[in-house]
């Protein structure tokens, strides 16, 4: 029948490519979502060498490139579709893509093997038997490492940080999950790994952060299908969105100087007050009594617009908070757990679209996004003061040394590096050593 009819096997290939894109889509986004998870939550830890300065200029000037490619894509793409054909477009972004893969390969990989120190993992749980320790230059960061660990601070600082991994295995079997279903394996880890989460030191800032993901006042798919049933013009919302991006660029600009200036726990607490103050403003506007849609529509673009500054202002100050709170021994799984619970918020926000499917029932959805800020301020401002204590051990140490690190210099000859913040140093033979002074 194919050779008879060509034509049933092209049309066959065409079901079979449709249905494989969203697949393969669904895989690029985990390959990404997995590159990000590492170099935003671990390979910045280890590259700040303890400047939480650094590490504020970095997220910042990385937020700052990625809102400038979503502001420029739209447009970029836009003109191509205006000048080529449909097939055409396709093949320059498959190429431009593919390039860019490559790309960050080669960069990937040269910074991979310029800095040692990302290779080896460090910690309790990842000290190697014939790990030798050097406390030969270690002498400046014992007295500021070993204030975190003062009994002053027992009672605020992570448990993860007081108990061995023997020993928190044991207590953690106690639990009563792994009590009455102990008897299966993925059990008992997976109320291991949550445990993890809750006893990171920054559990109440993660959850506060997810929570702003169920949310469609965002300029996402939900608002501009919105937008377009109430009849705003797709000029008009096309503009909206990159003044959105454009907006989020605005909140990364700012925050290395409300973090100077305020630093990073007052700096988050103004964020997320000032968004929802607007989400709240831009929900209301459909219970205004007298108010034509037209003027419900601009007064919830425009909130929604602005509160994109709070927004990534948050967003900054919670990644760092994590990155210099989660201890390093379970940062990879802790981080995957806070990326799991975000995945879950965002997943719902689809699930009540589905079920709230009505276009005039979309202020029921605006409601429930303003609830959710207001529930992340709460979760936030309750949170706080407990995991203040920690992250202001963890700074103190941070900052002491970042002047030390730029007085002294770092070692980038591919065989050594200086590290303050727990990580190994690889001596000229490759073998790993471990400051000293990191566990006394």
């Amino acid at each position: 029948a194919y050779i008879s009819h060509p034509s049933l096997l092209y049309q066959e290939f065409r079901v079979i490519a449709l249905y494989s894109i969203p697949v393969l889509c669904a895989l690029v986004g985990l390959s990404f979502s997995t590159i990000t998870q590492s170099i935003e939550k671990d390979w910045l830890v280890v590259l700040s060498d303890g400047s939480s300065t650094w590490l504020t200029t970095t997220n910042s000037v990385m937020s700052q490139i990625d809102l400038l490619c979503k502001s420029l894509a739209p447009v970029v793409t836009g003109i191509f579709f205006s000048i080529f054909s449909t097939s055409a477009v396709s093949i320059i972004l498959l190429l431009a893509n593919s390039l860019s893969t490559v790309l960050l390969y080669v960069f990937m990989t040269n910074v991979y093997n310029s800095w040692p120190a990302l290779s080896v993992r460090s910690g309790p749980t990842g000290m190697d038997p014939e790990t030798t320790i050097n406390v030969t230059n270690s002498s400046k960061y014992t007295t500021s490492y070993q204030s975190i660990h003062s009994s002053e601070l027992d009672g605020s600082k992570s448990k993860l940080q007081q108990y061995s991994k023997e020993e928190k295995d044991s207590i953690r079997t106690k639990g009563c999950i792994s009590r009455y279903f102990g008897f299966l394996p993925f059990v008992s880890q997976c109320e291991n790994d949550w445990q993890d989460f809750a006893d990171s030191g920054c559990a109440g800032v993660m959850i506060s952060y997810s929570f702003l993901f169920l949310t469609v006042l965002s300029f996402g798919s939900l608002m501009t299908v919105y937008l377009q049933w109430a009849g705003m013009n797709d000029t008009w919302i096309g503009i909206s969105r990159g003044l959105a991006a454009l907006m989020g660029f605005t909140g990364a600009v700012i925050f290395p100087l409300l973090n100077r200036y305020f630093g990073l726990w007052l700096t988050a607490e103004f964020a997320i007050v000032f968004q929802c103050s607007l989400v709240t403003l831009a929900a209301s506007a459909f219970f205004w009594p007298g108010v034509h849609k037209e003027l419900t529509m601009v007064v919830m673009v425009t909130a929604v617009l602005i509160s994109r500054i709070g927004l990534w202002i948050f967003d900054l100050s919670a990644r760092q908070i994590a990155q210099e709170t989660i201890p390093e021994a379970c940062r990879g799984k802790v981080n995957g757990q806070w990326r799991a619970v975000i995945a879950f918020f965002e997943m719902s926000s689809f699930v009540l679209a589905m079920w709230v499917s009505e276009p005039e029932h979309f202020s029921f959805l605006t409601s429930l996004s303003a609830l959710m800020v207001f529930l992340a301020m709460c979760v936030y401002v309750l949170t706080r003061p407990r995991a203040e204590r920690i992250d202001d051990g963890w700074s103190g140490l941070g900052r002491s040394s970042s002047n030390d690190n730029e007085s002294e210099g770092i070692v980038m000859n591919g065989s050594s590096s200086s590290s303050s913040n727990g990580r190994s140093n690889m001596n000229s033979k490759g073998q790993s050593t471990q400051r000293g002074s990191n566990y006394t």
